[in-house]
């Protein structure tokens, strides 16, 4: 007894003989519809592989340097809201240090004390205040306020400093490179005034009014 020829399972039903013989060729024009497809699938990769290179490498792009005095924003904001954070502004660079406000305010912080502050605003009001937090002092800010003298509370009345007109100068000149349009109206300066404030009576109340 012959023995027998071991068996496979096909991985697709076998063609009849029918089918085969009925089989056509590829007519020339839809071989020429496939070549058109083809060429624009080719296309389109093509441009979502240049749009990724272009994205990649504008992200990894770092601030152009500024010097002193001068007032250039970096080519890197022309992608601010990529990762939905805006690219920091400089006025100008002072060694390790940023000019806050115009090249000339005087007002410095390092480039890591901005980015922070920067990273933690969604606006120019939010930005003053973080700000505040790097050039005033909580004791400053507690003891002061924007207009300074009297100011009524639970035990009488009290006498406030006026914070340095100069370094608030800056900071609202900072907010409105960083974020155009944020104080252009009388309605936003008022709101900013407000902040201001209410920011100093916090620091007040939550160290000296317990």
């Amino acid at each position: 007894m012959e023995p027998s020829e071991p068996q496979t399972i096909p991985l697709s039903p076998p063609t009849s003989m029918h089918n085969q013989n009925h089989q056509q060729p590829a007519s020339s024009e839809q071989q020429s519809k496939q070549d058109i497809m083809i060429e624009m699938l080719h296309k389109i990769q093509v441009d979502v592989n240049s749009i990724k290179s272009s994205l990649k490498i504008r992200h990894t792009e770092e601030p152009e340097e500024l010097t002193p005095c001068t007032r250039i924003r970096p080519a890197l904001n022309q992608n601010r809201e990529l990762f939905g954070r805006p690219s920091p502004i400089y006025a100008a660079v002072a060694g390790n240090d940023i000019m806050i406000g115009r090249s000339d305010s005087g007002v410095l912080m390092t480039r890591k004390q901005y980015s922070h502050c920067l990273s933690k605003s969604n606006g120019g009001q939010k930005l003053v205040l973080k700000l505040m937090d790097v050039v005033f002092t909580n004791e400053e800010m507690a003891m002061s306020n924007l207009s300074g003298g009297p100011v009524k509370c639970k035990n009488g009345i009290r006498n406030k400093s006026k914070l340095d007109e100069s370094i608030l100068l800056a900071l609202t000149q900072q907010a409105q490179l960083q974020f155009p349009g944020c104080l252009d109206t009388k309605p936003q300066h008022d709101a900013m005034a407000d902040a201001i404030n209410g920011k100093c009576r916090h620091l007040w109340h939550s160290t000296y009014g317990k």
